[in-house]
């Protein structure tokens, strides 16, 4: 965490209190990519009705480029009608689910 005097060129603005403190993460450049035909499964064994979706995710462009959708699972959860992204543990919190489509589920016996 790094101090930061900040000066205000306008004489109407009145700082309470010149410095802040100011706190900047550099990563790697983010991406968004999407994979079609991602299956959607159900843990017991019930069918998923449409159970294909097209899926965007967000992450470092390093991960997302080797990422393939045999990787990415959806799993529909018991009276849930939104799959739970399920990716393999070092994706695991690097990568961000923007969207899936369709957005809801049907499960079925």
């Amino acid at each position: 965490m790094a101090s930061v005097a900040l000066d205000i060129p306008d004489a109407k603005v009145d700082l309470a209190d010149a410095d802040v403190d100011v706190h900047v993460e550099v990563g790697a450049r983010r991406v968004e990519k999407t994979f079609s035909d991602v299956s959607v499964t159900s843990p017991g064994g019930m069918k998923v009705q449409h159970g294909l979706a097209t899926v965007s995710l967000i992450g470092p462009a390093v991960l997302l480029e080797t990422l393939k959708k045999e990787d990415i699972k959806l799993v529909l959860e018991k009276d849930a009608a939104e799959p739970r992204l399920d990716l393999p543990s070092e994706l695991q919190g690097k990568v961000v689910l923007k969207s899936i489509k369709p957005a809801k589920f049907v499960q079925s016996r």
